[in-house]
């Protein structure tokens, strides 16, 4: 009896551990949101680059993902945003916003398109960073945050002899270069051996690198050489890879 005993326990544990793992809501939830938020970001540059028949099918999908968040969870957030009271209304404003780019862009406005547009990425943002939930693609923001006040310098030349100038440069250079390795880590790891992400990221690195030299030296058009160069890797990094 005992060895029967045994073999039922055995198929009990089998059973078990044969049984899927409960999804996790959380991350459930940023999945299906990365995933319009793809849509969103590939839309954004078909408009930057002014094709707007490819932009509207991006937004499409962007729309269509975007359903599937609003369905699974206004009335049902992850336990992270159950207390945030404007949770269902950022995913319905986010919503708006993407069903009006979708008509301006379908119309051929994309002027107006991205401007209503462009709110989505910061409300997105917003909603993660004030109830403490973090992802790749936040990181990349502020990546792209830290690029836009460095290419303030590179028109006019900066005046690297004004010492708060050279600060300012110097203080966003570190801050830049810190952020390249954390966001390069906490992207999907299915992408990490993209030949376009390894090459992005090296390229963005090897930029900024060469930032610090070119301010020690005084040197203002290295250093709006440089700026310029970054700039490209970063924007694409959004474009391509923003999460």
């Amino acid at each position: 009896m005992s060895q029967i005993l045994k073999v039922l326990a055995i198929f009990c544990m089998m059973a078990l551990t044969s049984l899927p793992l409960a999804a996790d809501p959380l991350s459930d939830f940023n999945a299906k949101v990365s995933e319009a938020y793809s849509g969103y970001r590939a839309a954004m540059n078909y408009l930057r680059t002014g094709n707007p028949g490819l932009a509207s099918l991006e937004l499409s999908a962007a729309v269509d993902g975007w359903q599937t968040v609003e369905r699974t969870y206004m009335s049902d957030p992850p336990a992270e945003f159950v207390k945030d009271d404007t949770f269902a209304a950022t995913l319905s404003n986010v919503g708006k916003a993407l069903n009006s780019g979708l008509d301006k862009s379908a119309d051929g406005d994309m002027e107006t398109a991205q401007e209503v547009l462009l709110p989505v990425r910061g409300m997105l943002f917003a909603l993660r960073q004030r109830n403490g939930v973090r992802v790749y693609a936040d990181c990349i923001t502020d990546m792209n945050t830290v690029m836009d006040r460095l290419y303030v310098f590179r028109r006019p030349a900066p005046e690297l002899g004004n010492t708060d100038v050279q600060s300012a440069i110097a203080t966003d250079t570190r801050a830049y270069q810190k952020l390249l390795p954390t966001c390069r880590a906490m992207a999907p790891t299915a992408i990490h051996s993209d030949i376009e992400f390894v090459r992005l990221f090296d390229g963005a690195e090897s930029s900024v690198a060469s930032l610090m030299p070119a301010l020690d030296a005084r040197d203002s058009q290295a250093v709006v050489n440089v700026l310029r160069e970054l700039r490209s890797f970063d924007r694409i990094l959004f474009f391509r890879f923003g999460g």
